[in-house]
């Protein structure tokens, strides 16, 4: 397999990613690439491998699998995560990536069975959902606070607005 490089979007010149998901430093002096040196991965909290990059003193931390969805993938719909199809987070091979929506992210891992269940069939869930539909359809209404939902549903006014924005059973969207 060929390896291609880019330069990381943002760090032109600077640093550079590669189609298999390596990052590495370029010293730019005389206007030149000499030495490129591989960059040291580490792995955030939550799995992810993660660089440091340093430019005029300031560093920041991206994921890998970013850098590399940035540079190789076009994403002409701006959908806003980079998705590891085989649901492999150190695999960071442009071919393993994709662009998706939290929608499509949140169903490819419950797909894959990364992900626990959702919905009524996580064992923690207070409602049905069709509990949720009535809860959005009500809210939607405008007759209806999130106060006296809360009240209606038995739950707190927090928890009914995550389900109205939502941020929880986002599956239903």
């Amino acid at each position: 397999m060929n390896v291609t490089w880019k330069p990381v979007v943002g760090y032109d010149g600077t640093h550079e990613v590669s189609s298999n998901g390596l990052v590495r430093g370029i010293s730019s002096r005389w206007g030149k690439k000499e030495n490129p040196r591989n960059l040291c991965i580490r792995h955030n909290r939550y799995g992810y491998p993660e660089v440091r990059l340093t430019v005029n003193n300031k560093t920041k931390r991206f994921n890998v699998h970013r850098l590399v969805a940035e540079a190789f993938i076009p994403n002409p719909e701006n959908k806003p995560i980079v998705n590891h199809k085989d649901g492999f987070k150190k695999n960071n091979c442009v071919g393993n990536l994709e662009w998706v929506t939290a929608k499509e992210n949140t169903q490819h891992a419950i797909n894959m069975r990364l992900m626990g269940s959702v919905g009524e069939s996580n064992h923690n869930s207070k409602f049905k959902r069709k509990d949720i539909i009535k809860i959005r359809k009500m809210y939607a209404t405008g007759k209806f606070k999130q106060v006296e939902l809360a009240d209606i549903f038995n739950t707190n006014q927090p928890h009914i607005s995550a389900i109205v924005r939502g941020e929880r059973w986002s599956h239903l969207d």
